[in-house]
């Protein structure tokens, strides 16, 4: 028997006017945008609407807008078809509208957990200058000995962020050192450096400031019992407590993304259709490099 999953977005899926078409689809929406407006403190609705590209990409804007659209598209899902899913995953902040979608969150303490975790990697983002890359069509051999020789024979600040598929991942790190990186792979021939623009050195030991202040409000945030299969990020595995996941939600900040991990466990559970939810479609694309014939689609109401 065929079993499904529901994935969710993460940073990077903003785009201008993610909230116009749901808010034609389900009325019922203008509800919850004006109470994440009341939780970020700022007109997050507004942003959905009608931001721009560049006022949508700060960390402190796209964690919840994405988180906020991601839900609602998938409360329309669940009107028309029902919550008929056997797996959630969500790459990065993602992980947290899985949480919210399977109702281990609630939607105020996910808002605010979103909100507060946005603002603690923007304050660690400030403070070290750092730098993403994606690399494409990586020779693993070659980039792994780049960099072993960049962290240990240069001392160069780099962590692997995000295994995505087997055709790209992602590095995080020092600006100077994501450069010197972009140089050295490209002159390797291991793969094709991409240099992200992003606000900071996301899932690397850059964000260490950040883990204690949202240890703290995940300990003091309410989680309701795991019903169905929902995958962490850190192991590519699914949860199988409640303290599990507050270890692991703090964990992800410095933690690489294993996505395709995760993708290859659904893929040897039998999952054979993925419906993903977000603002546009990211992961979807990640899931054909793995499987060019799988099933995966955003989400559009159909």
């Amino acid at each position: 028997m065929s079993k499904k999953a529901f994935l969710f977005s993460g940073q990077g899926a903003q785009c201008s006017g993610m909230a116009l078409p749901i808010l034609e689809r389900f009325p019922r929406a203008a509800a919850y945008f004006e109470e994440a407006d009341e939780i970020c403190g700022f007109p997050l609705s507004k942003l959905c609407k009608y931001g721009a590209e560049e006022e949508l990409k700060e960390t402190t804007v796209s964690q919840p807008a994405i988180l906020l659209c991601s839900y609602l598209w998938f409360l329309i899902y669940c009107k028309e078809h029902g919550r008929d899913a056997d797996y959630f995953a969500g790459h990065s902040l993602g992980e947290y509208s899985a949480l919210l979608s399977a109702g281990v969150l609630s939607f105020r303490d996910a808002l605010h957990l979103i909100v507060k975790r946005a603002a603690y990697m923007k304050r660690a983002a400030d403070e070290a200058r750092g730098s993403m890359m994606a690399v494409r069509n990586p020779e693993r051999e070659k980039l792994l000995s780049c960099i072993r020789h960049a962290r240990y024979r240069r001392g160069l600040c780099l962590d692997l962020a995000c295994l995505n598929s087997q055709k790209q991942l992602v590095l995080s790190g020092e600006e100077g050192a994501i450069r010197e990186m972009a140089g050295e792979i490209e002159a390797s021939g291991a793969g094709e450096p991409i240099l992200l623009r992003v606000s900071g050195a996301f899932h690397s030991r850059l964000m260490e400031e950040a883990v204690g202040a949202l240890g703290e409000c995940l300990e003091r945030t309410r989680l309701h019992p795991i019903r169905g299969s929902i995958l962490s990020n850190v192991s590519g595995r699914p949860y199988r407590s409640l303290s599990e996941i507050r270890r692991s939600l703090r964990r992800q900040l410095i933690s690489p993304v294993h996505w395709r991990e995760s993708m290859r466990y659904l893929f040897r559970a039998g999952v054979s259709e993925f419906v993903e939810f977000g603002a546009r479609a990211t992961l979807s694309g990640m899931l054909r490099q793995e499987e060019a014939n799988c099933h995966a689609k955003l989400y559009r109401g159909e």
